[in-house]
């Protein structure tokens, strides 16, 4: 007869936001395959779980072997002579980031956990340590490769945003164009009138006190400027020599 390890479960998984609640804890995708798996392995009759212990991050550089809750387990497990059983060792491996892999192994050997790797109904103690290099090696690969993903997706999403950004500058570059270019077509006639006052070389400060005068407003709704009046002759001009277009 196979024998019943007692152990404290512990189950580990990133979140978007810190669940509310055990039963939106529970439909976790991560966390349901991992709860599946130890209650299998306790109907089975391999497990006997005294509690379970749930460790769900929101922070994705978080390492489970620095967790606060998995340091409590372990010490609880350890003077009530218990195992830790998680449902997939690899899989939680796999979750460790890349710099702190370095240390995974010592963490294993030195926390004084009796680890239960309920997918291999193995403790990790018990496996040689050519396997147990297969499995980190493994872990580390695949950590590597989610790793390029989340950041590729990142690099992906700020593209599109940027493209989005430059889009959207690229139309309010059109749209205030398009204004000016209006605005200059109504007022020709106007500083036509004007022109003819100030003499024919008009000067954009003179432009601008008449046309302020008047209370004609300036492409952007305000008083007009030097430069805003300056800006307004050139466009008048290239719509006398039929440069500018009209629309």
């Amino acid at each position: 007869m196979a024998e019943l390890i007692a152990a404290i479960g512990y189950v580990f998984a990133y979140c978007r936001r810190r669940p509310r609640s055990a039963i939106e804890a529970a439909e976790l995708p991560a966390v349901a395959s991992q709860v599946q798996m130890l209650r299998r392995a306790t109907t089975e009759g391999r497990v006997r779980l005294e509690k379970t212990a749930y460790d769900l991050p929101t922070n994705r550089q978080s390492v489970f072997f620095e967790r606060r809750r998995f340091v409590e387990v372990v010490q609880e497990a350890s003077a009530r002579g218990l195992a830790v059983a998680v449902a997939d060792l690899s899989w939680l491996l796999g979750t460790v980031t890349h710099k702190k892999f370095t240390v995974l192994g010592d963490m294993l050997q030195n926390s004084g956990a009796l680890i239960w790797d309920v997918s291999r109904r193995r403790y990790w103690d018990s496996l040689p340590k050519e396997e147990q290099m297969t499995i980190m090696s493994e872990a580390a690969r695949g950590n590597v490769i989610r790793s390029r993903n989340i950041k590729s997706g990142l690099t992906k999403r700020t593209k599109s945003s940027k493209q989005a950004a430059k889009a959207n500058a690229r139309k309010g570059t059109n749209a205030n164009s398009l204004r000016s270019a209006n605005l200059a077509l109504q007022l020709q006639s106007v500083v036509q009138e004007v022109r003819l006052q100030q003499g024919d070389a008009l000067s954009p400060t003179a432009l601008a006190a008449a046309l302020n005068e008047r209370q004609i407003p300036s492409p952007r709704g305000g008083r007009w400027s030097h430069n805003s009046a300056k800006n307004l002759i050139l466009r008048i001009d290239r719509l006398r020599k039929g440069e500018l277009a009209s629309t």
